[in-house]
């Protein structure tokens, strides 16, 4: 009696070593927690102390204080990034012009204001225009000014109340 169920218990559940799955399941699940890791640790944005430990290895360099500067900017932090572009102008003698580099950091970052006024003078030359008013109140939205943004999409949907782009957008900015 005790063979046949021996025999019936092996049949039904033959038998698997758990060394060997085990050890696959946790290589598996190493390699994708790295792989994870290495995609998105592009996408995250680098600190300031990379800039800095850049500015330490290459004190000579006038590209690596710009850098440094231009990220400080991006960053809202203009007087800190202002001493940068001043150290490499007066230290080390660069042969760029200061004022130049700020403008042209101003000019990068004056890009949604330049959005939002060119779509408020399309709508105001063309009332009719669904597709301006979706657009200024994506300039809106990204100026942070969501009452307007909601109000520009409110009269694209009452040029067009059957869009499936303004549910979207609104959908996707929350209002």
């Amino acid at each position: 009696m005790h063979s046949i169920l021996t025999r019936i218990k092996v049949k039904l559940f033959p038998h698997i070593f758990r060394i060997f799955p085990s050890r696959i399941f946790f290589s598996l699940i190493f390699v994708a927690f790295f792989g994870v890791n290495i995609i998105t640790s592009s996408y995250l944005p680098q600190s300031y102390d990379n800039y800095r430990k850049e500015v330490l290895h290459n004190p000579f360099s006038i590209n690596s204080y710009i850098r440094f500067g231009q990220v400080l900017y991006a960053q809202g932090n203009s007087a800190a990034a202002e001493k940068q572009i001043m150290v490499a102008t007066n230290v080390l003698g660069a042969q760029t012009e200061f004022q130049q580099i700020v403008s042209d950091w101003e000019y990068a970052s004056s890009a949604n204001e330049r959005a939002y006024n060119y779509w408020k003078q399309i709508t105001s030359q063309y009332p009719e225009y669904r597709d301006g008013y979706v657009q200024l109140a994506q300039a809106s939205y990204d100026l942070k000014r969501l009452d307007e943004a909601k109000k520009y999409l409110h009269q694209a949907n009452k040029l067009d109340p059957n869009n499936t782009l303004i549910a979207r957008v609104q959908k996707e900015m929350g209002l």
